[in-house]
């Protein structure tokens, strides 16, 4: 099982070779290792290589070279006897043809492959391009734009509103404290003669600027 997996005669692509035995007898073959199969047949040895070219479909090539000359072949094998020297050469020629429409098949192949590799080479530089030019002028922008405006910071009113709820509680205080220790008359007097004409201003101001803030 294991040898007739590595057969090529369902491969692709494969080696069709044209050997010459020293009797005299010749060979049409197929391989997917030329160097493995000439040291089976010990080429150069006991066979000379004719041909042997890379092919598509190798299996395809062989059969209609073998059925074209069966009048030649040894029953049973791939060898053939007789062959006439315009024989040799029209095999070797059909070989080689189908070898040079391999090699334009995969010539065609790289090119291919080559412009698709160019294209996405493009591609990508002039997406870089883009990318870099879009960063600069971006980046220009930036540079001559006008600062922006910022916001002039005002001081909490939380903390001002709180400062004058002291300033004004201490003066109710003052004057409550003053009128339950030293008694109404008293604290009226010291207001009308001392006090009035700087408290009375002080908390009107006071008041004033508590009503504009919750305003």
């Amino acid at each position: 099982m294991g040898k007739r997996a590595n057969r090529p005669e369902k491969a692709q692509y494969g080696t069709i070779y044209f050997i010459r035995h020293n009797s005299g007898s010749h060979k049409i073959g197929i391989t997917l290792d030329w160097e493995r199969r000439s040291k089976d047949l010990k080429v150069k040895t006991e066979c000379k290589a004719l041909c042997v070219k890379k092919i598509a479909n190798p299996r395809r090539l062989e059969k209609a070279l073998l059925r074209k000359y069966k009048s030649k072949n040894l029953p049973g094998t791939e060898w053939l006897n007789n062959l006439k020297v315009e024989e040799v050469e029209e095999i070797k020629n059909l070989i080689n043809n189908e070898s040079k429409r391999y090699e334009q098949v995969i010539k065609m192949r790289k090119r291919k492959n080559t412009d698709q590799d160019k294209t996405m080479q493009d591609s990508s530089a002039h997406a870089l391009y883009m990318a870099r030019k879009e960063q600069k002028r971006f980046e220009q922008i930036i540079r001559t734009s006008p600062e922006p405006l910022r916001p002039v910071a005002r001081p909490p009113a939380k903390k001002q509103e709180s400062l004058i709820d002291q300033i004004l509680f201490a003066i109710f205080a003052l004057f409550f404290g003053l009128g339950t220790f030293m008694g109404l008359g008293a604290v009226v007097v010291m207001l009308a003669t001392v006090f009035w004409p700087i408290l009375l201003p002080l908390g009107l101001i006071l008041l004033y600027m508590k009503i504009a803030n919750k305003i």
